[in-house]
């Protein structure tokens, strides 16, 4: 399945390996860690010296065509802000497709960054403990790339990235245990069934991403779950299957596993890590809006004072 996007990833690396300022270039997603299927597309990430021009990414581009022996329709040519920094935040992207358009045709992505910005980013998670999601990411897929040019150096930051401190863990532990809590109860007892599933995939998120930081593992994207449970050495049993079956299962079953997973987790929390206080973690995730079929206090039940007196205790206070 892989084999002829490992082919075409081949034929257009010198492209980029050829030009003068470009240190590195790398396969990157489930195409270079083996797990492509037919609907994966090609992901090429260049490393520059420098911040690249668009000239000389649309000229780069170009060359598929006469290299691939077939028409290439280019789009893109664009730069985000990945996190807040002028001088390290940005990346740039285009796409090729070929045997189509951009309906129709096969997509090769390929995004640029440069040398510091990496550097940057391995530093900002290592060191200064960050927990921006798009630097977590980008150290996970860093560490699992297929490279094709400038090993010396993709080598170096995955060493760099091999290394996940202890404290980010508890860090991002503390963020995401009391994050799985959700007033599941609320939406299901309403029958609002899309906010109910909405706010169960945003808690098994925060799930998964708690048991990621549990085995340091710096969080990907969550596209190919079973693999990503794979990778965790301490996780519930039956992890991937059990997550899978709270979006197939009636909400009324889907709710109480999902508690039961969740409650699971945080035993494994306190498992390997005794010495972390989850007390106000686990008090936040137990935190549910509390059902009132009478009102809450006597005078109120028992109507005393009158609609007018009400309205003077609200003026007054």
């Amino acid at each position: 399945m892989n084999n002829w996007r490992i082919a075409l990833a081949q034929k257009i690396a010198p492209i980029y390996a050829n030009m003068p300022d470009i240190a590195a270039v790398a396969l990157l997603g489930g195409v270079a860690r083996g797990l492509g299927d037919q609907y994966s597309d090609l992901d090429l990430a260049c490393f520059w010296h420098r911040s690249p021009i668009e000239d000389e990414r649309r000229a780069a581009m170009q060359q598929f065509e006469p290299i691939l022996n077939t028409p290439v329709f280019i789009r893109g040519f664009e730069a985000h802000m990945a996190f807040p920094d002028p001088e390290h935040g940005l990346f740039w992207e285009e796409a090729a497709y070929i045997g189509g358009d951009d309906r129709t045709g096969f997509k090769i992505d390929v995004n640029h960054r440069t040398v510091a910005a990496m550097q940057c980013i391995l530093e900002d998670v290592t060191v200064g403990l960050d927990t921006d999601g798009h630097k977590l990411e980008t150290l996970y897929s860093i560490r699992r790339v297929m490279v094709l040019h400038g090993a010396p150096v993709i080598e170096q930051w995955q060493t760099q990235a091999a290394i996940y401190p202890d404290a980010l863990a508890e860090k991002l532990l503390m963020m995401h245990l009391p994050a799985m809590g959700a007033n599941l109860d609320m939406h299901l007892f309403r029958g609002e069934l899309l906010e109910f599933y909405r706010m169960l995939t945003e808690a098994t998120f925060h799930l998964v991403a708690a048991l990621l930081a549990l085995n340091h593992i710096y969080r990907p994207d969550l596209k190919r779950l079973t693999s990503l449970a794979d990778e965790m050495l301490i996780k519930p049993s039956n992890l991937a299957p059990r997550i899978y079956a709270l979006m197939r299962n009636d909400p009324t079953q889907a709710m109480p596993d999902f508690y039961q997973l969740a409650t699971e987790v945080f035993a494994l929390v306190e498992q390997h890590l005794p010495h972390l206080d989850l007390t106000a973690a686990r008090a936040k995730f137990l935190s549910r809006r509390q059902p009132f079929e009478d009102a809450p206090i006597e005078s109120i039940r028992r109507g005393v004072g009158g609609l007018s007196d009400i309205r003077t205790w609200m003026i007054l206070g």
